[in-house]
């Protein structure tokens, strides 16, 4: 008969993602995932399956975490161009650490070798755009934004490059030349 599970899944997650975060995931060892989580390596593979399958359950986690739900408060805002560009800002601002996005670190690292990944990140990328497009979306029917406005085109290029600035927050790049970037972006609108 096996043991009972001894650990908060939850916690144990956190600390795999951090590691995972800031090492990537060539660079992350089992040894070090048991020593960081504070597990047994037979908890790893009992609970998790294995170094990749906790990886995969990190991006899940970390997506849960970690999407920019306040685009999701569209109703609520008096600009949809501010909230757009407080998101933006929030990927620089988040840059403290250097650790940028764990899925375009994921993205960066792996994905052109991984299909498995690839789709993780595709979707996760697909599900950002359809965000920006919803706030495209309600900034051209509240007027804010000009009806013209090709908001499926511009969502793309939204993305596009929030995942250029996730890419950026990990360098030395300084904050000025990031934030004249999203000043420029947000002249598009």
């Amino acid at each position: 008969m096996g043991r009972n599970q001894e650990f908060d899944t939850n916690a144990v997650l956190d600390k795999a993602m951090e590691l995972f975060w800031h090492q990537g995931y060539e660079k992350t060892s089992i040894q070090q995932l048991t020593e960081y989580m504070g597990i047994e390596r037979g908890s790893i593979y009992n609970t998790f399956g294995g170094k990749h399958k906790l990886f995969l359950t990190v991006l899940a986690h970390y997506q849960e975490l970690n999407h920019p739900d306040h685009l999701n408060q569209l109703d609520n805002v008096p600009s949809i161009k501010q909230l757009l560009g407080q998101l933006l800002l929030s990927v620089i601002d988040d840059s403290t650490s250097k650790k940028g996005c764990l899925v375009v670190n994921t993205l960066v690292e792996m994905a052109a070798h991984n299909e498995q990944l690839r789709s993780i990140v595709t979707d996760d990328l697909k599900y950002v755009q359809k965000l920006f497009f919803q706030a495209l979306q309600k900034g051209k029917q509240t007027g804010e934004f000009s009806s013209e406005m090709n908001a499926e085109a511009m969502a793309a290029f939204f993305v596009n490059h929030y995942v250029g600035l996730q890419a950026l927050s990990k360098s030395n790049m300084d904050k000025e030349s990031l934030v004249s970037t999203i000043d420029t972006l947000l002249s598009y609108l």
